[in-house]
């Protein structure tokens, strides 16, 4: 591909991805909000905030968002009852990144092995205290948490 034909390639990628701002720019939105603008103003004054796609959470069997509030959320499903949890993944001992494991139906802290159950509550030693756990629920194929 020579450079002309790529360049004007990137040409008609930047202008087809700026369309759809444009189209909502130039929308009256008074008359014609959508579905998913009024969710938006719902989950902003309940202050839930959106984590992730249900599809990505089951495909990756976990969702991390450093993002929200200042504070990082992990989001997951229950192995047994597909129920959503969300929590602060920091280890209370040291603030190490927990970790999934499914096997075992526990949260691992990698720097000194501390375990939490899967609501949180710390099980093994050295962390006593347990983890933050956040509301969290499901709209159509969003997944929104409530940071606190």
């Amino acid at each position: 591909m020579d450079r002309r034909t790529f360049l004007s390639w990137v040409g008609v990628g930047a202008l087809a991805s700026s369309l759809p701002i444009v189209i909502i720019a130039c929308s009256n939105s008074e008359d014609n909000s959508t579905g998913l603008e009024q969710n938006a103003t719902e989950v902003k004054t309940n202050n839930f905030q959106m984590i992730g796609l249900a599809s990505e959470l089951d495909t990756k069997g976990v969702l991390v968002n450093e993002d929200i509030a200042d504070k990082p959320v992990m989001v997951f499903r229950h192995p047994e009852t597909e129920k959503l949890i969300a929590l602060n993944p920091e280890c209370t001992h040291q603030k190490c990144n927990v970790e999934l494991n499914i096997k075992t139906n526990l949260l691992v802290c990698p720097c000194h092995d501390s375990h939490f159950a899967l609501d949180g509550t710390a099980v093994k030693k050295p962390a006593t205290k347990p983890l933050e756990v956040y509301k969290v629920k499901q709209e159509e194929h969003l997944i929104f948490v409530k940071v606190v």
